[in-house]
């Protein structure tokens, strides 16, 4: 048996730990894993003392081409990928121009990955006011599945992306459930951050631990009932993306046990930093949901370790660098946000 590629004396990380074996691969695919693959091979590669894994797959990215290259191309956006690890990644259907929210917008993007990308890819399309008759011809375009806001995003941007009311949100569901499709949802209440965030500004509060707090964990886990109250009653399956807090995820465990098809995501920015380090780092740490207190990210912990978290994500969303500028308040972190200044 002569195999195309064998990898040598790596510590090949397995399901059940780390092993010391080789790999025989054949027609791209992995056909041996042994302690000491003897056979000819075209070729060797000698893995001493490296770790050897399974290519990552990330299902939160976002490439802003077309419209928004300047801020992530294809290109460059799949090297990076590629150089961290991951293999396979599902595209977001906001920040590039237009959003992916209809065929012909999921075309020119299909379009403009031609050639340009390094690993595996795939697309998401968009949920947004307006568009619940363009589904179905998303789904038949080959998206994997679709993506909408509860927070506030706002944009005098032409076919630009924005959030959904409780009407399409409603009405989006029965379609999804219907084409047998996945809603992802971005859970946080839009209303109450938005105001509290112009009453802070207002007031001069601009820490970490204040961005925080004016977005509050019941903000998330009000979201999240209601996409699950929703899900109950349109039989959408759903998928909730970088959630931030054990209470979420506590209100996600008990839909699953009454029989909601629901998964959840968070992301390694909530378990590597806290809100009392965000000052240290400044606008570039801010994200929505944010950065949370360190009290709540041992919680947020407590829930990966008990395996009640189904997978990590990056949501990779790159800006230019002018967009992280200023103050908390006025540095970007979703694609538009209201203004508080």
């Amino acid at each position: 048996m002569t195999f195309d590629l064998v990898i040598k004396g790596g510590n090949v990380v397995l399901r059940d730990g780390v092993y010391k074996v080789d790999i025989g691969i054949r027609d791209e695919k992995i056909t041996c894993i042994a302690e000491t693959i003897t056979e000819d091979a075209k070729e060797v590669i000698d893995a001493t003392g490296q770790y050897v894994m399974p290519g990552m797959i990330d299902t939160h990215v976002h490439i802003s081409e077309p419209g928004r290259t300047e801020w992530e191309g294809f290109e460059t956006g799949s090297k990076s990928l590629a150089a961290g690890g991951t293999t396979s990644y599902v595209e977001m259907p906001l920040n590039a121009l237009p959003a992916t929210t209809n065929k012909a917008a999921l075309d020119l993007k299909l379009e403009a990955a031609i050639d340009q990308n390094y690993v595996d890819y795939a697309f998401y399309g968009g949920l947004v006011p307006g568009n619940v008759d363009k589904l179905k011809e998303m789904a038949d375009g080959g998206v994997l599945a679709f993506k909408c806001f509860l927070s506030d995003i706002t944009s005098d941007i032409p076919d630009d992306f924005i959030n959904v009311d409780d009407f399409t949100l409603y009405k989006g569901m029965q379609k999804l459930a219907e084409l047998d499709q996945i809603l992802c949802i971005h859970a946080e209440n839009g209303a109450v951050p938005s105001g509290l965030a112009k009453e802070f500004a207002r007031e001069g509060k601009n820490s970490g631990v204040e961005y925080a707090e004016s977005r509050p964990i019941f903000t998330e886990v009000e979201a999240v009932q209601r996409a699950i109250l929703f899900a109950k009653e349109t039989g959408c399956k759903l998928h909730l993306v970088h959630i931030s807090t054990s209470e979420a995820i506590q209100t996600i465990i008990q839909a699953k046990r009454e029989g909601v098809d629901v998964t959840v995501e968070s992301c390694p920015h909530y378990f590597a930093f806290t809100a009392e380090q965000v000052d240290e780092i400044g606008p570039k740490a801010k994200c929505q949901p944010p950065i949370r207190k360190a009290e709540d990210q041992a919680r947020l912990w407590d829930e990966l370790l008990a395996g009640n978290i189904d997978w990590l994500t990056s949501d990779h969303s790159p800006c230019t660098e002018d967009l992280k500028q200023g103050t908390l308040w006025e540095a970007w972190a979703e694609l538009v946000e209201h203004k508080t200044m």
